[in-house]
């Protein structure tokens, strides 16, 4: 599936779904995946994030307005904020195509408050997504998980993962980038969850799929475009050695690939 920019300016609704709820994975972990898949939605590239458009550039320095997070303003998330929100999400992008409201965390808010979206978060605008992050789903309300899509994040580097299995994700890897002519969201998502790997998992998951990319070329197997995504491996752990953020290394991947 072809993401490409010009859907909601059309009032077409994007490849996007309308709502997302981000469980899992840590504060941080949530936040930056749901960052990326914000600057997805906003994008005005051919592959989205391209991270070189306007938009991509203004999301990634958190000045788009187009991109809104919505945090407690005392205990939680009142009904009062979600009232202005559903009062002010018919109104047009700013500058983007589309517009992306950011809710975190979204378990804080009251059942009021979640009654007070529903209608919204159901049949919003065809330019508008939510992104509800919580750490576990259970604290919202049935009747708003029913309206999402259900991204549940990997746990954060913190965690302990003594089943990481570096082929097993390679392998994830080539299935979700192979098949992105069909379902372009399920790559954009495996990109995603990059995002809660250590860096050490990370080195060794770019290393793994190199070494896949060589293997198969060597065996006759591999096109033209295994060439440019050796190339892409071999910058990437060029840029570890750097230091480069790791959001910075999973957007490098989704705007060559």
């Amino acid at each position: 599936m072809e993401l490409t920019a010009p859907l909601c300016a059309m009032g077409v609704r994007s490849p996007f779904a309308h709502g997302y709820i981000l469980s899992g994975g840590s504060e941080q972990t949530r936040m930056d995946s749901a960052q990326m898949l914000a600057r997805a939605i906003v994008c005005s590239g051919q592959v989205r994030p391209c991270a070189m458009c306007k938009h991509c550039t203004k999301a990634m320095r958190q000045t788009l307005p187009d991109i809104l997070a919505i945090t407690p303003e005392k205990s939680g998330i009142s009904v009062d904020q979600v009232r202005k929100i559903v009062k002010e999400a018919p109104i047009l992008p700013n500058e983007s195509t589309g517009k992306v409201y950011i809710l975190s965390p979204a378990d804080s808010m009251t059942h009021q408050a979640q009654n007070a979206l529903l209608k919204t978060l159901e049949e919003p605008p065809p330019f508008v997504t939510f992104l509800l992050l919580c750490e576990n789903a259970a604290g919202l309300l049935p009747t708003a998980r029913s309206r999402c899509f259900s991204l549940v994040l990997p746990p954060g580097e913190n965690a302990v993962e003594p089943d990481f299995d570096t082929l097993e994700l390679v392998d994830g890897f080539f299935r979700a980038w192979t098949a992105q002519g069909v379902n372009r969201l399920a790559f954009v998502e495996f990109c995603l969850s990059l995002d809660s790997l250590d860096r050490a998992q990370m080195v060794q998951f770019v290393d793994g799929a190199r070494q896949k990319l060589m293997d198969k070329l060597r065996e006759g197997q591999g096109t033209d475009e295994y060439v440019g995504a050796i190339e892409l491996f071999a910058s990437l752990e060029k840029d570890m050695e750097f230091h480069v953020g790791q959001g910075l290394l999973v957007g490098k991947i989704l705007a060559t690939l």
